[in-house]
């Protein structure tokens, strides 16, 4: 039941984290969040898995699930977490241009972060959030302090990315950017 509600949690409410880095890593920052402290809007949702238990009602098991679901990002504080963690990455990955000013990378030298990306950049950073994204939202799911600096913590993951920072060099270098 457990996967069940980790899988509808995470298609109800991080469909961008889903569709970002896949179904695993959705189902984990599920798991997390709630572990994080959804216990009392579980409690509530008992009725709801004991329902689809009784023949005589036609509950199932799966309908079960998305009532826990939409219970948890209703009342709980997981959900705010969740969601918020999906609308960070939604907006830092939907322009790099935006997300990533004022960030330093070594490989760019003095070069402009949105020239960078204007001329190729962006495939290179894209990558990398696919490499390095994975790690900074799951953890952000298990830890309700990390979650509101998810922006952040992409930025400065990126930036600190040594691969990132060599292709991002070899850019400027192949490009003429400087």
């Amino acid at each position: 039941m457990g996967a069940r509600i980790s899988k509808a949690l995470a298609e109800k409410a991080g469909a961008t984290v889903l569709k970002r880095f896949g179904k695993d890593v959705a189902a984990k920052m599920a798991e997390g969040a709630v572990k994080g402290g959804l216990s009392k809007a579980l409690e509530t949702s008992v009725k709801e898995v004991v329902k689809s238990l009784d023949p005589s009602e036609k509950m199932t098991a799966e309908k079960a699930a998305t009532d826990i679901a939409a219970e948890v990002l209703k009342g709980a504080v997981a959900g705010a977490i969740f969601g918020g963690i999906d609308k960070q990455v939604g907006k830092f990955t939907s322009s790099y241009a935006k997300s990533l000013v004022g960030v330093k990378f070594k490989g760019l030298g003095e070069v402009d972060i949105k020239k960078a990306l204007d001329k190729g950049g962006e495939k290179l950073v894209d990558q990398a959030v696919d490499r390095i994204g994975k790690e900074i939202v799951i953890a952000a799911a298990s830890d309700p302090g990390k979650a509101r600096d998810v922006e952040k913590d992409l930025a400065d993951a990126l930036a600190k990315d040594a691969a990132l920072n060599a292709a991002l060099a070899k850019l400027v270098k192949d490009k003429k950017l400087n």
